[in-house]
């Protein structure tokens, strides 16, 4: 509503409950679509000003998707883990703008957040959708009950609560504070909305505000605290009031306000739409018996009504552009501007101005700017949630093609978007982005927020379905590629509940056993495929060939044909699609690939499914994978003998780097290292020991560097770094082993990657280590020490401090490059 009108006593008694809420309390207040909760939330902000109360928006975004009266003592594993996971976010964007108070909280929340992903990641565990379609809660491959994954959950809980009253506790002793919460509906009917409710009940002085719309559920069996409320329709003098307040200059009689009460029933976003058809007409449309005529042509039912007076304003108005961005924007949850102007541009047309569609909207007041987290302005606009919902019905009702098409083209941008994404994470302000930093966008809460409005869009296209499987494919393969298939990546068992969720979720809704176009089995199916491939690839550099290879092979080629890419399909697919998928085959080769390889080194089919996976990628011009797959190639070719072929592969793959980081003015240490480790292998074999131990000093201080370029240390870059020194170690004991102590020091000095560190041995230590066959003690005494776990994701941190000291006088990595580049 562009005006607020009435409501004053329901301000009054809400400022009265917080004025005793000494103990906490909630205000549930509900209201149908377009009745002004909104508003209403506005409007309170807006009071508590003057009355120095503080005031908190959190916003809900994309939570409580598929949950469905799961609450209380037999809450599903997997909603505990959604509440715990949002309420984290929650409670820490409050905290973030407090005091030293929460210090103490964020440390907790941190600990118990990091603690519940460890012990799902070392547990294996996979948390389904509870629903009337599958009976699946969870999936591991160890034996642990669902009831312990719950009690780990409730405890995390618990601990992160009892620590955020305490320090809400001491904040609000200078004074009340007011939390207000819109668009409850989300999430009132789960655990997450009854965790709302039973916290708010702990919080002193403060008063909990939740708008939602009305349903059979409620809270009134959770405390005596919780107070609720329903918003009314406007009397009839409030809407005359509204009519005056926009139309003052026309002079509306009573008789015209009369009019617009009874058809409307003083419902608040239907006056609106009302008052700005009047002030669209002109004068002879102006009287009451015109209005009458008029509304009485319109349907009974209310959803359908606020459509076609959508669609009258529409005719009289009389603008094109405003048309189409109605149409687009009611088949979106939220939208900005490049989505608009994706949604509005036909094929072969110019790209239409989206900014000029945005100021239609606005100027006609049928969209509102959605807040961002900070309550600033985010570039974000939804149309009216009860305009949208009825334009919604009747447009998948009236032109179900239409309604597709623009599903179809909201889900390929929302995609385009998932896979150019250029933040890094939560660090971005401080860390360069570039080729490499781009990939860190599966760590984003924001990127992920992004990648659940793509499945809803995808979930609303029957056809095709074979694109939604092949994105949806290439969005977990690029993230198991980048970091789940050598380091444990909760991400991608996410993301794989996220999409049963959703399929489970629209195959209730839509009434039918279907998914994404296809019977829902079919999404289970590939669901399942790619979460055995999750239970039984083995993580990290050794891959054992007692592994199920042929199994994931087998598996890896049926998602294959789920996605319509297998050899000899008649899926048709558009150019831009074609485009997309391309990248998604060349990963599922990668990995079909690793399963010929590593079930036998001396596979010739590995070698044709990575010659596959390069022509892939040389036609998406993905230089980057190429490199990649040219140093497991070369790393193959060592394992097998064959080190004139590992040179030329080598030389190739380097080229390829130097060339990268000429590009983006970014180097990929990882790459960098492992291309180095390769060379030195290769001259361990040749007998070339010198050139060996070179090349991996080189491997271990591009693996050093690694862990502070371009992101500060985690998980993976220590676990790479233990791997490379390892490797080092490893050969340096097995020349000692060998009864060549002398050539052993030598090698070990040779292969010191930087200058002696503190607490480093010379060469009388190293040959005392070495003599007693001392693996910690050899690595201690050559290498500097990786980060401790407390130091990980930290840029300012003791080992930072370390890195920068030990790599002050390393020069560039060019020189070192420039060895595996040059040809023998």
């Amino acid at each position: 509503m562009r005006h607020f009108v009435g409501r004053q006593a329901q301000i009054e008694e809400t400022f009265q409950l917080l004025a005793s809420s000494d103990d906490g309390a909630l205000l549930d207040l509900t209201g149908v679509h377009g009745i002004g909760k909104s508003s209403f939330l506005r409007r309170l902000a807006e009071e508590s000003v003057p009355r120095r109360v503080r005031i908190f928006n959190p916003l809900l975004k994309s939570v409580g998707e598929g949950y469905i009266d799961d609450y209380g003592p037999h809450a599903s594993a997997a909603v505990l883990r959604q509440t715990l996971e949002w309420s984290r976010q929650m409670l820490g964007g409050i905290a973030a703008r407090l005091g030293d108070e929460f210090k103490r909280y964020r440390l907790v929340s941190e600990q118990q957040g990091k603690q519940t992903e460890d012990f799902l990641v070392q547990n294996q565990i996979s948390l389904g959708a509870r629903s009337t379609v599958t009976d699946v809660e969870m999936h591991s491959t160890v034996n642990i009950s669902v009831e312990a994954v719950r009690d780990q959950l409730r405890r995390a809980q618990a601990a992160m609560d009892e620590e955020f009253v305490k320090a809400w506790t001491s904040y609000t002793s200078a004074g009340p504070a007011l939390v207000t919460i819109d668009q409850f509906e989300l999430i009132a009917d789960d655990e997450m909305g009854h965790w709302v409710v039973r916290l708010a009940q702990q919080l002193p002085n403060t008063l909990v505000v939740v708008a939602r719309t009305p349903s059979a559920h409620n809270f009134t069996s959770v405390g005596d605290r919780l107070h609720q409320r329903r918003l009314p329709n406007f009397t009839p003098a409030e809407v005359a009031t509204y009519l005056d307040r926009h139309l003052g200059a026309y002079a509306v009689t009573a008789e015209v306000a009369d009019v617009v009460y009874e058809f409307t029933e003083g419902h608040p976003g239907g006056v609106d739409l009302a008052t700005r058809l009047i002030s669209e007409s002109d004068v002879s449309r102006r009287t009451a018996s015109r209005l009458r005529r008029e509304f009485a042509r319109l349907p009974e039912s209310v959803d359908a009504r606020w459509a076609d007076l959508v669609g009258m304003i529409l005719r009289t108005v009389k603008d094109p552009v405003l048309d189409r961005a109605v149409e687009a924007a009611a088949v979106t949850t939220v939208f900005d501007e490049p989505m608009l102007a994706d949604l509005l541009t036909e094929e072969d047309q110019q790209r239409v101005d989206a900014s000029q569609a945005i100021s239609a909207l606005s100027a006609h007041a049928l969209i509102q700017e959605v807040r961002s987290s900070s309550d600033d302005r985010s570039g974000r606009f939804r149309l009216h949630e009860f305009i949208r919902v009825s334009l919604g019905s009747r447009q998948r009702a009236v032109a179900p093609r239409r309604w597709e098409e623009l599903h179809g083209r909201a889900a390929q941008h929302c995609f385009r978007v998932l896979q150019a994404w250029d933040d890094v994470g939560e660090d971005s302000d401080e860390d360069p982005v570039g080729a490499y930093g781009r990939w860190y966008r599966y760590e984003n809460p924001e990127w992920q927020d992004y990648m659940r409005e793509w499945l809803y869009h995808s979930a609303q296209l029957p056809g095709k379905p074979e694109v939604t499987f092949g994105r949806f494919v290439q969005v977990f393969l690029d993230a198991f590629w980048w970091w789940g298939y050598y380091h444990p990546f909760p991400f991608n068992r996410r993301l794989l509940e996220d999409w049963e969720r959703t399929a489970v979720l629209w195959g209730s809704r839509s009434g039918k056993r279907t998914a994404f176009g296809r019977p829902q089995e079919d999404a289970q199916e590939l669901a399942e495929a790619l979460l055995f491939l999750l239970d039984h690839y083995p993580v990290g550099y050794l891959k054992n060939t007692d592994a199920p290879w042929d199994e994931l092979f087998s598996k890896l080629l049926l998602v294959q044909e789920l996605c319509g890419l297998a050899p000899g399909s008649r899926t048709r697919f558009s150019s831009t699609e074609a485009a997309e998928l391309t990248r998604t085959n060349g990963l599922i080769k990668i990995f079909l690939a690793h399963t010929r390889r590593y079930a036998d080194p001396g596979d010739p089919e590995a070698d044709e499914y990575y010659d596959l996976a390069v022509e892939d990628f040389e036609d998406v011009a993905d230089e980057w994978t190429i490199a990649w797959i040219l140093f497991e190639r070369a790393d193959l070719a060592v394992e097998r003998g064959l080190t004139a072929q590992a040179r030329s592969l080598l030389a190739d793959a380097a080229g390829r780097a130097r060339e990268l980081s000429e590009v983006d003015g970014e180097w990929d240490y990882e790459l960098l290292a492992s291309l180095h480790r390769v060379a030195a292998d290769r001259y361990w074999l040749t007998g070339d020991r010198g050139a060996a131990a070179a090349q991996y000093a080189a491997a271990v201080t591009n693996a050093y560097r690694f862990q502070g370029s371009p992101h500060p240390p985690d998980g993976y870059t220590r676990r790479f770094y233990a791997e490379v020194t390892a490797r080092t170690v490893d050969k340096i004991i097995s020349l000692a082993a060998s009864g060549e102590l002398d050539s052993a020091v030598d090698f070990a000095m040779a292969a010191r990657p930087l200058p002696v560190h503190a607490g480093g041995a010379d060469r009388d230590g190293l040959r005392s280590i070495l003599a007693a066959t001392d693996r910690d003690a050899l690595a201690e005494g050559l290498f500097p020490r990786g980060p401790e776990v407390e130091e990980l994701d930290k840029r300012r941190s003791p080992f930072m401090d370390r890195m920068r000291r030990h790599l002050r006088h390393v020069g560039p990595p060019e020189g070192d490059l420039e060895s595996l580049i040059t040809t023998e």
